[in-house]
């Protein structure tokens, strides 16, 4: 996981998309994520090595699932309007790609990467000329 300072891993990831056609100029589309969690992964080994700590530490990366949706509306070639819902269910979690939580580990407590937004709704419009 993490040697001379940097490293990462990340759980089993599998990724689920469906795309569906209402009529020629409607689209809608709904995508699952999920990640399993990770447990047990040995952290530390560079404050082993420069005598911070006597021994490595271990951490887990929870698992997550979240659930994005969109729809889109083509109104000729040159136009078309989006909206777009990612993490539908507004699920709180902390990315297996950032930073971990060490927070359980004595003189480590500020060592955890930020959560993932919340739920984001964004519509837009394009137009190309």
């Amino acid at each position: 996981y993490e040697h001379a300072g940097l490293g990462n891993n990340r759980g089993d990831t599998l990724n689920l998309t469906i795309n569906y056609s209402l009529r020629d100029n409607l689209n809608m589309g709904w995508n699952v994520n999920y990640v399993r969690d990770l447990n047990n992964i040995e952290v530390l080994y560079r404050a082993v090595a420069l005598g911070w700590i006597d021994e490595l530490q271990y951490i887990d990366k929870a698992g997550y699932t979240v659930n994005d949706v969109y729809a889109e509306w083509i109104r000729s070639d040159n136009f078309r309007v989006n909206l777009t819902v990612t993490n539908v269910f507004d699920k709180t979690f902390l990315d297996q790609s950032s930073v971990g939580d060490y927070t359980h580990i004595p003189g480590w407590g500020a060592v955890r990467g930020y959560n993932e937004a919340g739920r984001d709704i964004r519509l837009s419009a394009t137009f190309t000329f």
